[in-house]
């Protein structure tokens, strides 16, 4: 494979960054922030996120802007593609004190 040096010593510094992203990010996050990011993941905002999670809204911002600071993103389409790409997120959030609203699942699914 032939391509200017510049490039490939590009993505090998980028290649090494996001390794390194992925394997302090699992001992970085809460639970709880794993379970808003997969959530996130699924293209849900955060007042629906609140609803699924028996929290406030406020609170959802509160966890987002602490995993942007320990993922050292700056926002959440940059989470969701560190989710997407490093399995970051929780498998299948927990349902704590409500379900996920029957509208928020519907998007989810019209969505996928």
């Amino acid at each position: 494979m032939w391509g200017p040096p510049r490039v490939f010593e590009r993505y090998a510094m980028l290649s090494s960054t996001l390794a390194g992203k992925k394997r302090r990010a699992h001992g970085l996050l809460s639970s709880r922030q794993r379970e808003i990011v997969g959530l996130l993941e699924r293209r849900l905002c955060n007042k629906e996120i609140g609803e699924g999670l028996g929290i406030s809204e406020r609170t959802v911002r509160f966890h987002l802007q602490n995993v942007f600071d320990k993922l050292g993103v700056r926002d959440w389409v940059s989470v969701a593609e560190l989710a997407r790409t490093t399995g970051l997120a929780e498998a299948e959030p927990r349902r704590g004190r409500s379900e996920l609203p029957r509208a928020a699942e519907a998007q989810v699914v019209a969505r996928t």
